[in-house]
């Protein structure tokens, strides 16, 4: 059985990593001011931080629709038997329900996975649904797998300062004030 293996952008993987274990990306969109781009197509990580750094303000950012996703799947399909995909967490966005709602006109040919993660931590799923696939495992075996793993992934990160957490609403002023200091 031919496997594709599918991520969002949020995954992060390297472009080498992506080619060589033949990982389709679906780019979310990244919004700056009134101006949409792909994430990792027309955008890259420097330039959000070259726009929050000149205009005080976060980007915003827009989950696929169920159309964009079936488009999606259907062309990632071309030559495999199966697809399995995996979203950033459902808690974060609703690119998981709306790739839910594509798979299903695919007749069971699309395992869409709930990373419960973004960036590295599902970057790591991503790789270890890659590693399966290389071990002959059934898309069916590998996205049921997934499934059980992703509790077990746990992520975490130390920023160089609060600012972005702030500007997100996650940091008050005065945490952001008394770290600095």
């Amino acid at each position: 059985m031919k496997i594709k293996i599918t991520s969002d952008s949020t995954c992060d993987l390297g472009e080498k990593l992506i080619k060589e274990n033949d990982i389709g990306i679906f780019a979310l969109q990244v919004i700056l001011g009134e101006q949409s781009y792909s994430d990792g197509v027309n955008i890259v990580p420097q330039d959000i931080f070259d726009y929050v750094a000149a205009n005080g303000t976060l980007p915003k950012t827009a989950a696929g629709s169920s159309d964009e996703y079936s488009a999606f799947f259907k062309e990632q399909l071309e030559g495999y038997d199966a697809l399995i995909h995996f979203n950033i967490s459902s808690k974060a966005s609703s690119s998981h329900s709306a790739a839910l709602i594509a798979a299903k006109s695919f007749g069971g040919k699309v395992f869409v996975i709930d990373s419960k993660a973004l960036s590295t931590g599902q970057g790591l799923l991503v790789m270890k649904a890659c590693d399966m696939r290389k071990e002959g495992l059934s898309a069916e075996e590998i996205a049921k797998r997934m499934t059980e793993l992703t509790p077990m992934v746990n992520t975490s990160f130390v920023p160089d300062d609060l600012n972005y957490l702030h500007k997100g609403g996650r940091c008050s002023l005065a945490a952001m004030l008394g770290a600095k200091v």
